[in-house]
């Protein structure tokens, strides 16, 4: 089960005294774990060259899990992974209090409640841009 609107609260607090980064919840991301080969074979063989499966969590400003989902097959991107997760309703439904957000890598959508990094495709990035990546990092 998620937190509640409180903990999500200490945890923005937590993010903003010990990193100085306001409003956060948590950062997102998917992690491989490594599975013996099951019978369905390449469904569960990931990008890396081994079987896995996908472990979908958001980590507090301590490094401790607030969230987490695991079990979909190695072979599904992280974007498609927390497509399919039941953390995504909620999110969307409101489930962190307002103005708050989450920080993912490119691998997650840019959202009003998932934050991720600028990319400097065709020009540097300014400095705001730089030290935003800087914070999120």
């Amino acid at each position: 089960m998620p937190c509640s609107h409180e903990e999500w609260e200490t945890i923005s607090n937590g993010f903003h005294n010990r990193w100085n980064f306001p409003l956060c919840c948590g950062a997102l991301d998917g992690k491989h774990v490594l599975i013996n080969a099951p019978d369905e074979g390449s469904e569960y063989y990931n990008y890396r060259g081994f079987n896995s499966i996908v472990l979908m969590a958001v980590a507090d400003y301590k490094y401790c899990f607030s969230y987490f989902e695991v079990g979909k097959k190695g072979s599904e991107s992280d974007g498609r992974v927390f497509q399919n997760c039941s953390f995504l309703e909620l999110l969307e439904n409101g489930l962190l209090p307002t103005g708050s957000f989450l920080v993912g890598d490119d691998a997650f959508p840019l959202k009003p409640y998932l934050m991720k990094a600028y990319k400097n495709y065709n020009r540097p990035l300014m400095q705001e841009e730089s030290f935003l990546n800087y914070r999120l990092s």
